[in-house]
């Protein structure tokens, strides 16, 4: 950005998605690059969101598990029937904490489809969460590009494919600069370059990229 931009100032912040909205919309920031819910992304909000990146939410077993061998991998999970899901009530399952994007959206699904899952840790960490189903004792919900980093567990999709949404979020009314737009085309390019065949629901995203020469699927 700043090579193609050299006499800009950038600050950068991190902080929790909460704390970082809260700024933005009282003019402190200029915009986030964050991940939401398919709930969020799909409702009405106080800020203009510009997706790049859906990340559909798997289910992950390991082999300990009597369904591990129907599973499947992260780009490629199998398909999981209401009996068969049922009956993953018994395992013992590692969660991600409520308070975290992902785990809000695990918490919705599991509340619709009224499961009671063994629960034994909940952690809000992701390398921490990483680490402990690598030992391969625990089930768990995991974004694509998440269980991408854990081949050993076996995937399996979830009714309503539940998903995540990485993108930019900008206040309401807000007319983007071309410098806000060349770094989301920044952003894109990024992502494309980690991840080829990910999608990009939003048409006000796809109009900004196609003045870079790009699109998406």
């Amino acid at each position: 950005l700043l090579e193609q931009y050299p006499f800009i100032q950038v600050s950068v912040i991190n902080e929790s998605s909460s704390s970082l909205l809260d700024r933005l919309l009282h003019h402190q920031l200029d915009f986030i690059l964050m991940v939401i819910t398919d709930y969020e992304f799909q409702g009405k909000t106080d800020y203009r969101f510009f997706p790049l990146e859906q990340k559909q939410i798997l289910l992950g077993i390991p082999n300990v598990h009597p369904l591990y061998d129907k599973g499947g991998s992260a780009a490629f999970p199998a398909f999981l029937s209401d009996s068969e899901f049922s009956s993953m009530e018994d395992a013992p399952f590692i969660l991600p904490d409520a308070g975290t994007v992902i785990g809000k959206c695990v918490r919705r699904f599991l509340e619709h489809f009224q499961l009671n899952l063994n629960v034994q840790l909940k952690i809000s960490n992701r390398l921490t969460n990483q680490k402990m189903l690598s030992e391969g004792s625990y089930a768990s919900f995991l974004d694509e590009a998440s269980a991408a980093a854990l081949p050993q567990l076996h995937y399996f999709s979830l009714p309503g494919t539940p998903s995540l949404f990485e993108g930019f979020a900008f206040r309401q009314g807000h007319t983007l600069s071309q410098i806000e737009k060349y770094f989301i085309y920044l952003e894109y390019r990024r992502l494309h370059q980690a991840n080829s065949a990910f999608l990009c629901p939003d048409e006000n995203t796809r109009q900004i990229l196609r003045e870079y020469g790009e699109d998406c699927l």
